[in-house]
C-alpha cells in the first residue's frame, strides 16, 4: 500500500511541476535589441558601461558570462560596442511576473566593434554568442 501511495504521489508531483513550467513562449524581451557598450578593465574583467533598449531606456545590467568574447585577447581599456539580442530570458520574481527588465538572459551580440583608448582604430568582430547579462 505504501508503494502504491508513493508512486501516485510522485506522478501527481511530476504533473504539477510540468504544468507550472513555461508553455514554451519566449519572453517579450527576446524580440527587442539593445545597444551595449563594454569596457575591459585592468584585471581583464569586463564592465558594462551602458545597456540601452531600442526605445532609448537605460537599463542597469551586469555581464555574468562573456561567452565568445572571452576567446579574444582584449587589452585593458578596450571598448566593445554592439547590438545585443537575448535568445532566452528568465524573469525574476516567479511565474507571471510583470517585471520586464529584471532577470538573467543569454544571447548574442551582433555588429561588434572594438575601439582602444590608445589606438582609436575600429576593429570589427563577427557575432559573439552565449553572452549572459543580469538586468536589475
Amino acid at each position: 500500500m505504501k508503494t502504491i501511495t508513493l508512486v501516485f504521489s510522485l506522478i501527481f508531483l511530476t504533473n504539477f511541476t510540468l504544468t507550472a513550467q513555461s508553455d514554451g513562449k519566449s519572453h517579450p524581451i527576446t524580440k527587442e535589441s539593445f545597444k551595449v557598450k563594454l569596457k575591459v578593465q585592468k584585471n581583464r574583467t569586463i564592465e558594462v558601461i551602458s545597456f540601452v533598449s531600442s526605445k532609448g531606456q537605460k537599463i542597469s545590467a551586469k555581464l555574468t558570462n562573456p561567452g565568445g568574447l572571452s576567446r579574444y585577447k582584449l587589452q585593458p581599456g578596450c571598448i566593445v560596442e554592439g547590438s545585443f539580442k537575448f535568445t532566452t530570458f528568465a524573469s525574476e520574481g516567479g511565474l507571471g511576473t510583470t517585471r520586464k527588465f529584471k532577470g538573467i538572459g543569454i544571447g548574442e551580440m551582433m555588429g561588434c566593434s572594438i575601439v582602444t583608448e590608445v589606438d582609436p582604430m575600429v576593429t570589427k568582430l563577427a557575432g559573439v554568442g552565449d553572452m549572459a547579462f543580469r538586468l536589475n
